[in-house]
């Protein structure tokens, strides 16, 4: 392809692409053979021409990123922090020789206005530095007058500091308050600073920041109702684009990041007075940039703003150091005011206290952070004893029986496993003790949230079980008891994978204090430490590890390129807690990844800093993680911008799917739900989101019964945090506009339903992209040993479970049912058993769409496993037992010679008494191979419903529609109880006067419209109809009881799927046929008589080729015509249908095969089993299901590890559907980290992509910066490739951890490359520049967008033959081809090769063997035929005005209209290949 559109303005049409040696380049000499018995046995070195010697060193260092090669060369170790020391030397003596060259006449100056040079400023220690005139606003002081300033503040500890704070912060440019939790300091300090700015009538402006958005709002909001101010007027609130406030706000709450963004874009704090950093003690990531930031404009060209550090518990003297000022020869810290406590006091007390009342003292294991069963149960009791204390001091009520008021109790737990752990502990005393536990982690829903700050009933205490949350995201009153384990998690990165890990460890004695700030609040309180003293004095650290120092720093270096004061290494190198110089090189070369940075390979590059792309200043801007920012510009790229916002806001804010810790398996169905057979979390995103968006805009929650907050109860969808994805949408559409990033005004044509089959295909590969390479391959599933595992039950829809009494399991079938029940209700699972498992078989509702598909049920019931939900049996007594076995064994007798009950296989016979089970059971004689249908009812595409048109049946029929609707009939209204399983007379609709058989599937009230008068509730029946198959709605009292004649005759419509197809996974992806394939075969098929090859007969559904045979004598075969339309491809039947093909082959040929391979002995269950008395209880284990996948990683630190998905994902349940097809399958997450072990990954936020033969590997080279491929030793086909950010000039590999090596599974050609860098320079182009970006208009880029999805998805639907893989010798090698090998692309330093972004693929110049000469001289004059046909058609077509694409297939060009077409037919490079093809060169 050479042009995508006419207007991209390239300086020649033709110079796009094109693969073939260059001129000059001469082909490879054919090597000396070399005798391979004189090697040895060992490698070939080319090199040397001998033996290859392994060097040790070398494979040591090729799996580690250049800086830590250096290090390990010079043996310095990777010790990251010695490059701090210069730069923070250098800094001091800048500052003290400064200090020395100022004057004091200096002092008063104008701010400089050069912002480029930043240059220090004079600051003179203890000296209030007065705000220059031209920066204090017109009339600024008049707001003063404009509102109430009266004020009287409250009994707040702080308040006993307020002269000695105000003074201290107007004699110095930094001042450190260190308070306690609850003492005032972040309501009351700026309103200090405001009332004794308003009392001398001067200008002030203060800016007050928050680490989370929840706090900065309500700290807002109090101050506004302390002072009774509008909010937004004197005091006022920012979080994001969200602004409460206007020119007279004078006080301002915002988060760190809202501050931050600012001074990065103005480069100056001159729009504030004062900036308080609050809860610096958290050290969060923002915050410590921020106060970078903050030191150095302070040092620089803002010396007259006021700097507050305000924090409950921190290292006063490291902040202090940190804005130390010059005074004479050294550094001054910067001064600090302590507050008091509060008025009541918190007790301590640690285990060692405890052990003489509580019991022994539990273990504990300095280097094993963790928690001991038997602190658990220290826990529990001492929270019994809390009411003897409370008895102590306030006596017992007489009505309760307990203390008149009980404290509640805050535990702190690490994480969600030890959380669920001691709620089980707790739960035992809700009824003796009148406790309520409430659990407090970061995913329950805010419902859950709110019981903690509920007061509780009278005589009841509360028990909120929290991890660090608590510490100070959320504050509740009247905790009286702290009990702290002394544990928490903390986000790292795993220092030889480099993955992210949730990591234990003990907590620091400032997290300890922060702790037991949380009592004490409105009474005496008491914390306890479950340590023992010494071990908290000894072993906990003072304060933790700060996040700069272990967290991911993109965010960081993107925003200090935007601030430009340097490389980021020594921006960083200034930072309160500099990470070390390895995580900065990461970080650089995470960036030059996703292409936010530039990258060059085989160059020496440097590893510190890279220039920033378009795409990297597109990324600084959003407030989200860079893979999600990057999501966001290739959705634009591909048109799904708009389901792209929704997505990555969705996954920045908090999950916008509720997940209660009572309702979890709920939950996951509901979550289930919304992903709509996608197998994304991403698609669930949208498909909730713009059901709830559509009703918002429909008005429906005003105008129905049901209120926003009841149908998000109902769906499971958190409506804070959905709004919450809404404004952040909003927020990060505004941010885009910037860069001409903008959501089209009217969807382009190519543009479908987010629902649509092609849409959702290609969100899932710009997910690819985007999250590019957190990728996974599903591992092979034995179908085979499956089927066999579950004994011949169809593994698409049943489980097993064990550990039930040895041949007793179908004993306890209305127990199992009932355990089910969650999973399934209606129709009710069927059991079976054998020897100590069991098997539950879920059944599809009738008409239901099941065909390669996973019932809904498994999934549940897997679940259930996951979730640790206990399935407790209660078993008969040994006489009961005894009498029931002796009854199945009668049973059994009846029906087969053997009775030996230990070797049956028994399943509970279903007949409900209705109708008889063979009604419905489909019997085809092995003899009839070929039947005669009638299509009666298209389900949908290869799935329909027909009668054997034969004169038994037709007779058969008429005898049951005579007695249904003869002249002699009376159907009577249902007299018996109405409910699924019952057969009735029904009519199609309610105008219809006749009656057909019908089963009753679900009764249901409905509202039924009424001719002029409004809808009435009615019961409603939906009913089967059993000789047809279809399924309408029926008022019940249009329902009629049955005949007893028309009862136990057989079903006339029987199932029938079309064998040997499956959907194609690019028109029809998620396994499922697209409409237009519905319409097409329902078109072929309805009301007609066709012929159908019986394959075979499995589940009471016949798997069929069908046939149509015309008048003309031509004859269709529909199977073959879905996969030439390109709707199906062609797959290989399930082990169960080849199984049941090969039995009915068989009994052709030998007549004593009477049985199925799937029989089982049916037996009715022992009269009365729920009423026999109970026994001891047994916990089943399972359920199972042997089609669960399980993943392993592609990248080479993710290679060896098993991939585990994340529990709340869809995915978490991953079932294989299509376990015949051997082909891997691509899961992509938008995160990846280390399992706590260290031993697993887990997957977050999945995608399943749909098993396309192939897929995998293209996708990965569509996105990936480089690769070089890979060919056979021959030389004469592709195997595979590598993939990753290239290598360097060593010849090693810029980023061994990610790189991955691909092996094909399918054919791949030089053609194929040419496919995906057509890809690939559509995106080049769609994010080449920012003035490229901001030249396009909307048309240009629509018609960029429409090329760009064509392509890929023309790389898809490519068939390709399956190939044996072929590992390579060198895997995660690179620059292993030859130079004269090499076939380069023509498009190096244009647009559509992009070094910083996705740079176009070179091919490798393959030997062709004899065979394949032999083909190719074959078909050649076949090709020239073809082509002189071509350019005839193109002669033509130039001479039109056709405004559309056209390709050149002899050039490979594609033109934007029949114009540009004539010009092309002119070029050099067209006229030269013409010339070859006429003398027969051309190929």
């Amino acid at each position: 392809m050479a042009c995508i559109t006419g207007e991209l303005r390239l300086e020649e049409l033709d110079d796009w692409f094109k693969i073939g040696l260059k001129t000059g380049e001469k082909k490879e000499q054919r090597r000396q053979a070399i005798v391979t018995s004189s090697l040895g046995g060992r490698l070939y070195d080319p090199k040397t021409g001998g033996v290859y010697q392994r060097d040790v060193q070398k494979d040591l260092e090729k799996q580690l990123p250049k800086y830590l090669r250096l290090g390990l060369r010079a043996g310095e170790g990777f010790d990251g922090q010695k490059y701090v020391e210069q730069y923070k030397k250098q800094e001091e003596l800048e500052l003290l020789s400064h200090y020395r060259g100022s004057t004091d006449d200096g002092d008063n100056e104008s701010v400089v206005n050069d912002l480029d040079a930043l240059e220090l400023n004079s600051t003179v220690p203890g000296r209030s530095i007065a705000i220059p005139e031209d920066l204090i606003p017109e009339k600024a002081t008049d707001v003063y007058f404009n509102y109430n300033l009266q004020h009287s503040y409250g009994d707040l500890p702080v308040l006993n500091a307020r002269e000695e704070i105000v003074n201290v912060i107007e004699a110095h440019q930094v001042t450190i308050i260190q308070g306690p939790t609850g003492s005032g300091k972040t309501t009351q300090v700026p309103q200090f600073i405001f009332d004794h700015y308003a009392s001398e009538s001067k200008y002030c402006n203060i800016v007050i920041t928050q680490p989370r958005k929840i706090a900065a709002v309500s700290i807002a909001q109090r101050v506004c109702a302390e002072r009774g101010w509008p909010i937004g007027s004197l005091c006022g609130y920012q979080i994001g684009l969200d602004r409460k406030s206007t020119e007279d706000t004078r006080i301002l709450y915002c988060t760190t990041g809202v501050l931050k963004e600012k001074l990065i874009l103005k480069k100056n704090m001159h729009d504030y007075t004062h900036v308080i950093l609050d809860e610096v003690h958290e050290r969060d990531i923002e915050t410590d940039f921020l106060l970078l930031i903050v030191k150095k404009l302070l040092r620089t060209n803002s010396s007259h703003v006021k700097i507050i550090l305000m924090s409950a518990t921190f290292d006063t003297d490291i902040f202090a150091d940190y804005f130390a000022l010059p005074v004479g020869n050294h550094l001054e810290k910067a001064p600090v005011v302590n507050v008091d406590s509060g008025r009541h006091t918190v007790s301590e007390f640690y285990a060692d206290d405890l052990t003489s009342r509580l019991g022994p003292l539990p273990p504990i294991d300095e280097a094993q952070p963790g928690i001991h069963s038997a602190m658990y149960d220290m826990a529990i009791e001492l929270v019994k004893h809390f009411d003897l204390i409370e008895e102590k001091e306030q006596g017992k009520d007489q009505s309760t029986g307990f203390a008149p008021v009980r404290g509640t109790v805050l535990m702190f737990l690490p994480g969600y496993y030890e959380i669920t752990n001691m709620l089980e502990k707790v739960r035992p005393l809700e009824e003796t003790y009148f406790v309520i536990p409430i659990p407090l982690h970061s995913s329950i829903t805010l419902d859950e949230q709110n019981k903690a700050f509920m007061k509780p009933a009278k005589g009841f205490r509360k028990i909120i079980i929290s991890t660090n949350i608590a510490e100070s995201s959320i504050t509740v009153p009247d905790i009286k008891y702290v009990i702290d384990f002394c544990l928490t998690k903390t986000l790292c990165c795993h220092p030889e994978s480099n993955y992210p890990q949730l990591h234990l460890e003990w907590a620091s004695k400032a997290n300890a204090k922060q702790r037991k700030g949380r009592a004490g609040r409105v009474s005496h309180g008491r914390v306890y430490y479950m340590v023992q003293r010494w071990f908290f004095d000894r072993v906990l650290p003072e304060y933790g590890i700060p996040e700069m120092k272990r967290s991911p720093l993109e965010s960081l270096v993107l925003k200090s390129k935007i601030f430009n004061m340097g490389e980021p290494k020594a921006v960083l190198a200034l930072a309160l807690s500099p990470p070390n110089l390895s995580d900065i090189e990461r970080t650089i070369l995470n960036l030059k990844e996703v292409g936010a940075l530039c990258s060059f390979v085989g160059e020496t590059c440097n590893p510190h800093d890279g220039d920033l792309t378009f795409i990297g200043r597109v990324l600084a801007e959003l407030p989200v993680d860079i893979r999600i920012g990057k999501l966001l510009v290739l959705g634009h790229v591909f048109g799904v911008l708009e389901e792209c916002l929704i997505i990555g806001a969705a996954l920045t804010v908090k999950s916008i799917f509720a997940n209660p810790l009572q309702s979890r398996l709920e939950a996951y169905k509901a979550k289930l739900s919304w992903s709509d057979n996608s197998h994304s979390d991403c698609l669930a995103i949208i498909n909730a989101y713009k059901v709830w968006e559509n009703r918002v805009k429909m008005k429906e929650f005003s105008r129905t019964g049901m209120t926003e907050k009841q149908w998000g109860r109902k769906n499971f969808i958190q409506i804070q945090a959905i709004k919450e994805v809404h404004k952040l949408v909003q927020e990060l559409e505004q941010r885009l506009k910037k860069f001409n990033i903008v959501k089209p005004t009217q969807p382009p044509p190519f543009k479908g339903s987010h629902t649509s089959a092609v849409e959702r295909l290609v969100l899932k590969l710009v997910l690819c992209g985007a999250f590019y390479p957190n990728y996974a391959l599903k591992e092979e599933v034995d179908e085979k040993e499956a089927v066999k595992l579950l004994s011949n039950n169809d593994p698409t829809r049943t489980v097993m479970v064990k550990n039930l009494p040895i041949n007793q399991g179908i004993l306890y079938e209305q127990q199992m049912r009932d355990l089910f029940s969650c999973c399934q209700k209606d129709p009710p699972p069927s059991l079976s058993s054998e020897q100590t498992k069991a098997f539950i078989e879920f059944h599809w509702k009738s008409g239901s769409v099941s065909e390669g598909r996973i019932h809904p049920a498994v999934y549940a019931a897997i679940k259930l496993r996951q979730l640790n939900i206990k399935l407790p049996i209660t078993l008969f007594g040994r006489e009961e037992t005894k009498s029931c076995l002796q009854e199945l064994q009668k049973a059994a007798s009846a029906q087969r010679a053997s009775s030996d009950l230990r070797s049956c296989r028994l399943k509970v016979d279903s007949n409900t008494g209705e109708t008889s089970q063979s009604c419905n059971t489909v019997k085809i004689d092995p003899e009839t191979s070929t039947l005669l249908l009638s299509v009666t009812e298209v389900k949908e595409c290869g799935h329909f419903w027909a009668q054997c048109d034969n004169v038994h049946n037709v007779a058969l029929l008429t005898e049951i529609q005579s007695a249904l609707n003869g002249p002699h009939s009376f159907l009577k209204p249902v007299s018996g109880m109405l409910k699924p399983g019952v057969l009735v007379a029904a009519p199609y609709d309610d105008e219809s006067p006749l009656y057909y058989r019908g089963r009753v599937e679900e009764i249901n009230t409905m509202k039924v419209p009424v001719a002029g008068a409004m809808a009435k509730s009615s019961l409603v029946a939906k009913v089967f109809f059993v000789d047809y198959g279809n399924t309408e709605l029926i008022e019940v009292g249009m329902l009629r009881d049955l005949p007893a004649t028309c009862l136990n005759k057989p079903y006339m419509a029987l199932e029938f799927y079309l064998k040997g197809i499956r959907p194609s996974s690019v028109k029809c992806p998620d396994n499922s046929w697209s409409p237009q394939a519905n319409a097409l075969f329902k078109s072929w098929t309805l009301n007609k008589l066709l012929f159908a090859q019986v394959y075979s007969v499995v589940n009471n559904t016949v798997r069929v080729e069908l046939v149509a045979k015309y008048n003309n004598g031509q004859e269709v075969c529909f199977n073959d015509e879905l996969i030439n339309q390109g709707f199906a491809v062609a797959a290989e039947e399930s082990f169960l249908s080849q199984q049941n093909h090969t039995w009915r082959q068989n009994c052709l040929t030998d007549d004593t095969l009477a049985s199925q391979p799937d029989s089982w002995v049916q037996v009715s269950l022992p009269s009365q089993t729920s009423k026999r008395q109970k026994g001891r209880k047994v916990y089943l284990a399972g359920p199972y299901s042997p089609l669960e996948m399980s993943f392993s990683g592609m990248t080479f630190s993710g290679r060896l590890m098993s991939v585990r998905v994340d529990p709340e994902s869809v995915n978490s349940v991953a079932i294989d559907e299509n376990p015949q097809e051997k082909f891997s399958r691509l899961l992509v997450s938008s995160s990846t980290g280390l399992n706590p072990a260290g031993n697993s990954l887990i997957a977050r936020q999945t995608t399943l992509l749909p098993q396309i033969p192939g897929l995998a590997s293209f996708i990965t080279l569509v996105f990936t910066p480089y690769a070089e491929f890979r060919t056979d030793p021959k030389c004469q086909r592709y195997i595979g490739a590598v993939c990753g950010l290239g290598y360097d000039d060593e010849n090693l590999s810029v980023l061994p951890d990610h790189d991955i090596e691909l092996t094909f599974e399918t054919e791949f050609t030089t053609e194929d490359i040419v496919m995906i860098n057509e890809v690939r320079m559509a995106i080049n182009i769609a994010l080449g520049t920012e003035d490229t970006m901001a030249t396009f208009g909307q048309d240009v880029f629509v018609r960029i967008q429409e090329k760009a999805r064509e392509k890929i998805l023309m790389l898809l639907k490519k068939q390709r033959e399956p190939v044996q893989p072929d590992n390579f010798i060198k895997p995660y090698t690179w620059n292993l081809i030859p130079p004269e090998l090499v076939l380069h692309h023509d498009l190096t330093d244009t647009e559509a090769d992009s070094d910083h972004l996705l740079k176009l693929h070179n091919a490798i110049s393959l030997s062709c063997d004899s065979r394949t000469m032999e083909k190719d001289t074959s078909v050649s004059s076949q090709k020239k035929e073809y082509y002189v046909k071509h350019l005839a058609y193109l002669e033509k077509i130039s001479k039109s005005n056709k405004r559309e694409p056209i390709l050149c297939e002899l050039c490979k060009v594609q033109t934007a209209s029949s114009h540009i077409l004539a010009i092309h037919l002119l070029t050099e490079r067209h006229l030269k290949n013409v010339k070859l093809l006429e003398d027969g060169k051309f190929s």
